[in-house]
């Protein structure tokens, strides 16, 4: 939705999720144009160590909250300078198949960076789940027609079992382009995804999202999540408009019938009686 024609009701946050594909100065640079980004999660860093990251991850005007590191995997995590004062890491870890997550809290929610690879499984029970407000992105690299695989595997059914055991909503709209372009196959697929948590009512946090076009050197796109209730603002065209509960028709009627017999009934005079009608309704 673009920020300018739309309007943010309560409290917000705008996030960008991207599998990079390997981090650079050069890609640090491009990210985050023109978006208004408020946290940065990227996932494949392909950073071995702190100094890696920090030598290639200099991003203007965020600050790196966390990384994990891996020289064929890895994630880090950003926040705008505004906030980092105000957020806090809740969780950090790598398990021994190599699933990475970074959750953060910011004011009151909390925020998962999620990265599963490919060749990975989901444990039983996938991933920590925090209290509401919560929001779980990332690339979870699993298969299910929900968010437009043709199959399911085993690790989308996992997946969509866990969502739905606590209660969480995919955001997700399949007429938007897949986050990922298979150079090989030459079709977009939905290996980034989004799950956001719901109030006791089963009401979900407000959320939208919106797939970018592509990103430099990745077959990945930056997906933005906006959280947060957003009205979009509509232009009308001004028109004059009458209550006519509060017409006084007798003497409408009577100012009409008084000028209207100057004006001979013929096609040509059609303009003429319009005008008289609007004048007569004006005064």
């Amino acid at each position: 939705m673009n920020a300018s024609r739309s309007r943010t009701i309560g409290p917000s946050l705008r996030i960008c999720q991207i599998n990079i594909e390997g981090l650079s100065a050069s890609k640090s640079d491009y990210l985050l144009l023109d978006h208004n980004i408020d946290i940065l999660l990227i996932q494949e860093t392909h950073t071995s160590d702190s100094e890696q990251i920090n030598s290639r991850g200099k991003i203007s005007g965020f600050d790196l909250v966390s990384s994990l590191n891996h020289p064929k995997y890895g994630i880090a995590t950003y926040v705008k300078n505004e906030h980092f004062s105000n957020t806090a890491v809740i969780d950090s870890s790598i398990s021994p198949d190599n699933l990475f997550s970074i959750t953060i809290k910011l004011n009151d929610i909390s925020i998962s960076n999620v990265y599963k690879p490919p060749s990975a499984n989901w444990p039983l029970n996938v991933h920590p789940t925090h209290p509401h407000p919560s929001v779980y992105l990332g690339d979870f690299n699993s298969h299910h027609t929900q968010w437009g695989y043709s199959v399911d595997d085993t690790n989308g059914e996992q997946l969509i079992d866990w969502a739905e055991s606590h209660h969480l909503h995919l955001v997700h709209d399949a007429k938007q382009i897949g986050t990922f372009h298979s150079a090989r196959w030459g079709r977009d697929y939905n290996p980034d995804l989004c799950f956001i948590s719901s109030n006791s009512d089963g009401q979900p946090t407000p959320c939208s999202r919106e797939v970018l076009p592509g990103f430099p050197h990745s077959q990945h796109r930056p997906v933005i999540i906006d959280v947060g209730i957003k009205v979009p603002l509509v232009s009308s065209v001004p028109k004059p408009r009458w209550n006519f509960q509060k017409a006084d028709w007798k003497t409408y009627s009577k100012k009409l019938d008084d000028s209207i017999r100057f004006i001979p009934p013929i096609s040509s005079n059609y303009r003429r009686f319009t005008k008289l009608v609007k004048s007569v309704a004006s005064c």
